[in-house]
């Protein structure tokens, strides 16, 4: 967590330069000192908690401060990574925090003098501390899904669609009051795996246009990220799904699941189709190759424009070939059209050839396959629309997840 931290004169202490200070050489000064009546960002440093009793301390320019020997010595912030004289015992008093040093009989603290460097030497003496930023939760697991991207009647008041819905793709046109109500509303239910439009319309004309733009997609992931919330990134307007927004490209850093579009009932492998199988593919490529590092998950029908009408096999075969995750399931959008049974049982046979599950029934040709399955909109429509309520469809879904114990999840709405 990111701190600023006192000694006992009151002043706060900073890291010459941000860090980077090797004390050892002649004519280099001391690295810490507290002589900082404000906080800016050389008085700003991570703490960082290695297990319940030991610690680091980093800069804001990226070093670890160092006990020079062990302690009872200078103090340096020249070391890029931490090793036994970088790690501190520390003592939380009622004064603040006891850094001790790895020889077990020093803290770091504040020399006497009028010189206010901090060292290595100290016996007893605790530093004040100010947390400025507390530490992220933890992220859930990625791969299990827990989520609602629709909630009717969640926010009464909320500016756009019907005026009390949180449609999570939409997130990115509220304010920062808005926003962190629907955050709060989406931790309330347990809901992990958040739905996020990077640019364009949300939803027709409901909702405004999300423009592009990296330095609001950046602050939304972040936040989310912040709450211990999943974003699942879409990755293009519909209304051209063969362009990746600049926003896009420049946070994909930040992404942990991507998906290259909404609803992409697409064919591969279809010799009539090669135009559409082309842009599909392409649309895969395109994601992946911008995102290397997140899992890409297509989201489609299964047996409905799926993946492939020539070879489903086939077409999942060349989609794993290139890196994607899974598939994002998406049934018939209107409520209870078939009942959890047979909805259960059909994604469940879906979700047993996407893992290879020989001998879970799958046929031996899919063996080697490792897809993941979502069951990820179904019934999602009527839940817009408001003629289904929350309740009704969790518990539609928790019916549904008994018949397919090998789907990986939800992410419209469960307990």
């Amino acid at each position: 967590m990111k701190v600023a931290l006192k000694g006992w004169n009151g002043l706060y202490i900073a890291a010459e330069d941000g860090g980077g200070h090797d004390t050892r050489v002649a004519g280099v000064g001391a690295a810490l000192r507290a002589n900082r009546a404000e906080i800016g960002p050389w008085e700003t440093f991570d703490l960082e908690f290695l297990d319940l009793t030991r610690c680091t301390l980093k800069t804001s320019g990226g070093f670890f401060v160092t006990a020079e020997g062990g302690g009872g010595s200078y103090v340096r912030t020249n070391e890029l990574s931490p090793g036994v004289w970088e790690t501190f015992r520390f003592i939380g008093i009622q004064e603040g925090l006891m850094l001790i040093t790895w020889d077990q009989l020093h803290q770091l603290g504040l020399a006497e003098g009028p010189d206010p460097v901090i060292d290595a030497c100290r016996a007893w003496q605790a530093l004040s501390v100010e947390v400025l930023e507390k530490p992220r939760p933890p992220l859930p697991p990625l791969d299990y899904w827990r989520g609602c991207f629709c909630l009717p009647n969640a926010l009464p008041g909320i500016p756009y669609g019907d005026g009390k819905r949180i449609w999570t793709p939409a997130y990115g046109c509220y304010d920062d009051g808005w926003r962190a109500s629907i955050r709060a509303e989406y931790v309330k239910r347990g809901y992990t795996h958040f739905p996020y439009n990077v640019a364009g319309l949300p939803y027709g004309s409901d909702y405004p246009e999300l423009a592009d733009d990296p330095a609001r997609v950046a602050r939304d992931l972040t936040e989310l990220e912040g709450a211990g919330i999943i974003p699942v990134v879409f990755a293009t307007d519909d209304r051209n799904p063969t362009v990746l927004p600049q926003a896009f490209i420049e946070c994909a850093q930040l992404m942990k699941i991507v998906v290259p579009v909404w609803e992409m009932n697409g064919p591969l492998g279809n010799p009539d189709k090669a135009i559409e199988e082309q842009n599909c593919k392409d649309a895969i490529l395109r994601t992946i190759s911008a995102a290397p590092l997140a899992k890409c998950y297509l989201h489609f029908t299964p047996g409905h424009g799926s993946i492939s009408y020539e070879s489903e096999m086939g077409g999942w075969e060349w989609c794993q070939a290139n890196g994607t995750t899974g598939l994002l399931a998406q049934g018939d959008n209107h409520f209870a059209v078939e009942d959890p049974q047979t909805g259960g049982e059909g994604l469940e046979s879906t979700a047993v050839r996407l893992a290879g599950l020989t001998d879970q029934g799958a046929p031996a040709a899919w063996a080697g396959m490792n897809q993941l399955t979502v069951k990820f909109e179904y019934g999602i429509w009527d839940m817009y629309h408001g003629t289904v309520s929350e309740t009704e469809l969790c518990t539609y879904t928790m019916e549904f997840l008994g018949y397919a114990p090998h789907v990986s999840g939800y992410c419209d709405g469960g307990y």
